[in-house]
């Protein structure tokens, strides 16, 4: 929601014949009907996905900026899957002060592989209007897609080129703790600190586990936070197999407040779980 109160949201369309999709974004205003003062005449806007099927763009993740421009992260399929961010005005143009073109594309964030798979699947603005964003992408490791995984936080200037004073050259991989397969990013917030908590799963040999990590506003895990930086808990709805976040959001008191599902004991059923951590 934009600060006129006004829903935007992101996702793809389908374009026909050809089977593949654009990027999408639309803004309802609060009664509900399209805005059609964003990608006017109709309310929305639809890019990049090129009409012969060559490409398929889709948003994951939304979010507004200080000066009301829209900012998307999601995926770009061109054979490889890569990372992709976008950014239109507040008035749902193309926005080519981001980058040059108004999208920045990412992959091999992990590492060098053949076959690449990066993911952006969360994104915020902090305060200085830097671009914050996470994902996964695939690492060189023993294990095949999609378990050599690794969760990525990244974070872009407003011009659109990696802030160099976050992590190395404006990226942060999530380790899994020692003996861990994967870690996959869904979400991220930012607290009232500047401090970073990314929401996802950790995969040991055991089970896949809800995870949360907090990082500090140069990109560094925040020590005094879960162990080492990093929550992570299983079996919230027993002895079952899996418990997943996708969601994050920061409370008046800085504590987070993680959504997602755990599995239920001897089924296959899911029950919905949220958790809350201290700060």
């Amino acid at each position: 929601m934009d600060t006129q109160g006004y829903f935007v949201l992101g996702g793809g369309a389908g374009v026909l014949p050809a089977g593949n999709s654009e990027l999408a974004a639309w803004r309802v205003t609060p009664a509900g009907a399209f805005d059609t003062s964003f990608g006017s005449p109709n309310g929305y806007v639809a890019e990049w996905g090129a009409a012969d099927g060559g490409e398929d763009d889709n948003a994951e993740a939304i979010a507004i900026d200080g000066d009301g421009k829209v900012v998307l992260a999601g995926t770009v399929n061109v054979g490889d899957t890569l990372a992709g961010i976008w950014r239109f005005t507040s008035s749902g143009a193309i926005d080519t002060t981001f980058g040059g073109t108004g999208r920045i594309m990412f992959q091999k964030i992990a590492g060098p592989v053949t076959g690449p798979f990066d993911e952006a699947t969360g994104i915020a603005v902090d305060s200085q209007n830097r671009i914050v964003f996470c994902g996964r992408s695939m690492t060189p490791s023993t294990y095949t897609f999609p378990y050599g995984q690794r969760a990525f936080v990244g974070r872009l200037l407003s011009s659109g080129a990696p802030d160099q004073s976050f992590g190395s050259e404006g990226f942060v991989i999530l380790e899994p703790p020692t003996g861990g397969i994967y870690t996959w990013a869904y979400a991220l917030a930012i607290d009232s600190l500047g401090r970073i908590v990314v929401a996802g799963e950790s995969m040991d040999s055991n089970a896949i586990n809800v995870a949360a990590w907090r990082l500090d506003a140069t990109g560094a895990l925040d020590t005094t936070y879960g162990t080492n930086g990093m929550f992570s808990v299983t079996h919230t709805a027993g002895p079952g197999y899996s418990d997943h976040a996708f969601a994050v959001a920061i409370d008046s008191t800085d504590r987070a407040v993680l959504a997602g599902y755990s599995e239920v004991p001897g089924a296959w059923d899911h029950n919905m779980a949220v958790w809350r951590l201290t700060p």
